[in-house]
């Protein structure tokens, strides 16, 4: 879709700062974190609800989650996580609803609270080089192709 923002980050057309990337989904930090560490899981193909996507891309999809997920807890950015998918059919398009299908991964902490605020560069450079080293150490293999969808199970 043209005017998506996702769709330019998936294509590379867009700035973001990537974390991972999959055959069929990207993993990059919120610019409008809630929390320090705060990434998106974004689809490379549009779709604008969970249920719009094929049962064999969700669940590749959703293992990213949790890998994400897991790294975000090695990484110590948080001891928990929040998983968020949000759809808001009811409200316009804009700075923060994105009709493009997204996970968000916001690790927590005791007594955080969240709050959106404009994130800085080197944070997240160093956020994303927190959760690249921990998915590296955590999953040496990448996420299997669509066809064949794995168990997930982080590396002991």
């Amino acid at each position: 879709m043209a005017d998506c923002i996702f769709c330019g980050i998936t294509a590379g057309t867009t700035p973001s700062e990537k974390v991972n990337e999959t055959p069929t989904a990207v993993v990059v930090m919120d610019v409008f974190p809630e929390a320090e560490g705060h990434c998106l899981i974004i689809p490379k193909k549009h779709y604008v609800k969970p249920s719009d996507i094929p049962a064999d891309e969700f669940h590749s999809l959703m293992e990213l989650v949790v890998r994400v997920q897991e790294s975000v807890l090695k990484s110590g950015l948080g001891m928990g996580t929040n998983i968020i998918q949000n759809y808001w059919p009811y409200i316009p398009q804009g700075k923060y609803k994105i009709d493009h299908v997204h996970f968000h991964v916001i690790p927590r902490n005791p007594g955080d609270t969240l709050e959106k605020k404009p994130a800085k560069v080197e944070q997240l450079k160093q956020d994303a080089d927190l959760l690249r080293k921990a998915l590296e150490e955590l999953y040496p293999q990448p996420v299997a192709p669509v066809a064949k969808p794995p168990v997930v199970a982080p590396k002991k």
